[in-house]
């Protein structure tokens, strides 16, 4: 039976309170084979979970409760490299056209508008004090509680001033985390977006400015992803194809 859970069971890797009982790098390799041949999960499955396997023993190395992280010593699996699920703009307005609320309407805005991840504009780690209406920034807190600050455009600016000064909301977005997240899948896959996800609103939002030519490192910083490493991988398919557009530039010169 395939234990669908980042944690090879059986084999000692296993944390239970203040008690950790730690393995070798063979185990996380006996690991990785039973996600592939068990569970039948994907290379790019197994990575994520081995990526954050990694966190996690960096986190107990820098509180001194071990001092080797055996994830370091473990290859990543090869894995397709598919190009990030976008929207383009003719599924954006199709997604909007579905949309019959016009709190989703405000919260699937400042998704696209800010790149921000599901969990970080809502409760608890997105209330007013997060809004600098003067300064025109949002502060976002992501993963392992890190904070980023974000500059809002026209649109995403405009949405939070009439929320916080119009509609006098106690809190920018009040939603259930589950329930939110259904709803907008709903309204992607009315849209006739199967496939579609809420994820597919922070991804458009990098997408668009990789396009729009923004240095990756800003873009890195503004999605709040651990290194410039990661962004790249992410969009490497619209790097490659801005690179080919300006060495066109050349073409006639000579």
């Amino acid at each position: 039976m395939c234990i669908n859970s980042p944690w090879f069971l059986g084999q000692g890797l296993v944390y239970n309170g203040l008690q950790m009982i730690l393995t070798s790098a063979s185990t996380i390799r006996q690991y990785v084979h039973y996600r592939i041949d068990e569970c039948k999960v994907s290379p790019a499955t197994v990575n994520a979970e081995l990526r954050t396997l990694q966190s996690f023993f960096n986190i107990l190395i820098a509180h001194d409760y071990v001092q080797i992280n055996p994830i370091m010593s473990v290859k990543l699996l090869p894995a397709e490299n598919k190009e990030p699920q976008t929207f383009s703009d003719d599924e954006i307005e199709k997604i909007l056209n579905e949309v019959d609320d016009s709190n989703y309407m405000d919260l699937i805005q400042m998704y696209l508008h800010t790149g921000a991840r599901r969990a970080e504009l809502l409760l608890p780690n997105f209330t007013w004090e997060n809004v600098d209406f003067k300064g025109r920034m949002i502060r976002l807190r992501g993963k392992f509680d890190k904070e980023r600050l974000v500059p809002l455009d026209n649109k995403a600016f405009d949405i939070l001033k009439k929320r916080k000064f119009q509609q006098k909301l106690e809190h920018p977005f009040n939603f259930d985390y589950d329930y939110m997240y259904k709803k907008i899948k709903k309204y992607i896959t009315n849209a006739g977006i199967l496939d579609g996800t809420l994820h597919g609103l922070r991804r458009t939002f990098g997408s668009k400015l990789v396009q729009s030519g923004v240095d990756i490192y800003v873009v890195s910083k503004l999605l709040g992803h651990s290194s410039v490493k990661v962004t790249e991988q992410a969009y490497i398919h619209l790097l490659d194809s801005n690179l080919k557009d300006e060495v066109g530039v050349l073409d006639g010169l000579w």
